[in-house]
């Protein structure tokens, strides 16, 4: 029920998945160089607010790899919620998700994407990579969106970069609207895994009435949401355990992506696992059973 991606025989925030995306209409670059351009016109020094900038801090391990890219349908906006696995977006599509499995990564060292549209640049962090931190190994996704007015229609590509040169990593291509393939109606539930199970005693094995499930968007580790004192915007879905300790999951969890399960009953030992991944070869009905210690 646990699993320890790292392989290092301890289930912890180092067994977990951070996904980071870009997105079109949020950011006014112009006010980022404003303090500058202000010290520029007055003839001052220009002095950063935020002190030296941040570098890299890590080499990087030289045998970075990232899996073959799989598209899924999304929602929100910088909260980006991964939702059904897809070939292709409908037109007025507001997000769309790229997952993809890694290994070889170090945490501190840079890493980039660039998407384009129909051969034009969308969305590049190539010229100012940011820091890995989502571990050595594991699976995650990166997203782009529009809330405002969807998605451009066209082909999409996206690339990924990591290691201090940059080394292209993984690519892929989709279509959103009327592009070379066609696109369906609405996104295909297939793929899609629903979990549920039993919350009992581990000594007793009874069960626990009113157990509390929740699951944790796939940026989100259980030590993030600890910080972020359980903010309700960092949970994906959400079950509590009727008189018999059963228990459903509302909403359907997507495919070769890394979830995070807190399980809390008062009185017991708070029990969570990050990164938790299901795949094609898991049944699309999952039980899952789990067990409380005092």
């Amino acid at each position: 029920m646990i699993q320890d991606t790292n392989g290092d025989g301890i289930v912890d925030s180092k067994d977990t998945c951070i996904p980071i995306g870009g997105f079109i209409n949020g950011l006014r670059p112009v006010n980022l160089a404003m303090s500058l351009i202000k010290a520029v016109q007055s003839g001052q020094a220009y002095a950063s607010p935020f002190g030296e900038s941040s570098q890299s801090t890590s080499q990087g391990s030289g045998s970075e790899t990232f899996g073959a890219i799989t598209w899924y349908s999304a929602m929100g906006g910088s909260d980006c919620k991964v939702q059904d696995p897809v070939s292709s977006f409908p037109s007025g599509t507001t997000a769309m998700a790229a997952a993809f499995s890694f290994s070889g990564m170090t945490d501190g060292e840079p890493w980039a994407e660039k998407w384009t549209v129909d051969g034009e640049e969308l969305y590049s962090t190539t010229s100012n990579p940011v820091q890995w931190n989502s571990g050595s190994q594991g699976n995650t996704y990166t997203c782009l969106f529009n809330s405002q007015s969807g998605m451009p229609e066209g082909n999409y590509h996206i690339e990924l970069y990591a290691g201090q040169d940059l080394k292209l990593m993984t690519q892929s291509d989709v279509v959103v609207g009327g592009g070379t393939n066609p696109a369906p109606n609405s996104p295909s539930n297939q793929g899609g895994v629903t979990v549920f199970g039993q919350v009992v005693d581990a000594d007793s094995k009874n069960p626990l009435p009113g157990a509390e499930i929740y699951v944790l968007n796939p940026s989100v580790t259980y030590a993030q949401w600890k910080t972020d004192n359980f903010a309700k915007t960092d949970i994906f879905s959400y079950a509590q355990a009727d008189d018999q300790g059963n228990y459903s999951l509302p909403d359907k969890l997507a495919l070769n992506v890394g979830y995070t399960f807190v399980v809390y009953v008062k009185g017991y030992k708070i029990t969570y696992g990050d990164n938790l991944v299901w795949t094609s070869q898991d049944p699309i009905n999952y039980q899952m059973d789990l067990t409380l210690s005092k």
